[in-house]
């Protein structure tokens, strides 16, 4: 009496390697663009963030020192009454476009500003801009999201 026995085999073929290969592949092309909106849409939260607090900040100072401070839309080294912000170069301000600058009062409240301004922060890959009002007194308010 003879006894076969069968090996039993492990392991993928190459055809089973290829089409999840494939697969996969397929899967990925599809996340990647998602993945670069979510990218671009985390910087324009946080370009919005940083505008916010740099307000924020130059206002307190401005209170705690008891003099005027500046912010300046340009990159620069800050110092006890001079801020500066600079947006990231992927985003751009929608308005207020001729912004340079801004004066806190040591009362908190802007310099020479007769009315709310409206920041708008559009990132044009995604379509999306993050708002933010600033009002005559000093105080930082979000506004809904809106399209550039």
């Amino acid at each position: 009496m003879v006894v076969v026995m069968k090996t039993i085999k492990k392991g993928f073929t190459l055809i089973e390697f290829i089409i999840t290969s494939l697969v996969l592949a397929i899967i990925a092309m599809l996340a990647i663009p998602s993945f670069s909106n979510m990218l671009a849409k985390q910087k324009l939260n946080s370009d919005i963030r940083s505008l916010s607090g740099a307000l924020t900040q130059s206002r307190g100072q401005a209170v705690f020192l008891r003099k005027d401070v500046q912010i300046n839309f340009t990159e620069g080294a800050n110092t006890d009454t001079q801020y500066y912000w600079s947006i990231n170069p992927k985003n751009t301000i929608i308005s207020p476009s001729t912004l340079s600058s801004l004066t806190f009062k040591k009362d908190g409240a802007l310099n020479a500003v007769t009315s709310d301004i409206e920041f708008k922060l559009c990132n044009s890959k995604i379509g999306i801009t993050k708002n933010l009002i600033l009002t005559k007194s000093g105080s930082i308010f979000y506004k809904e999201d809106g399209t550039c």
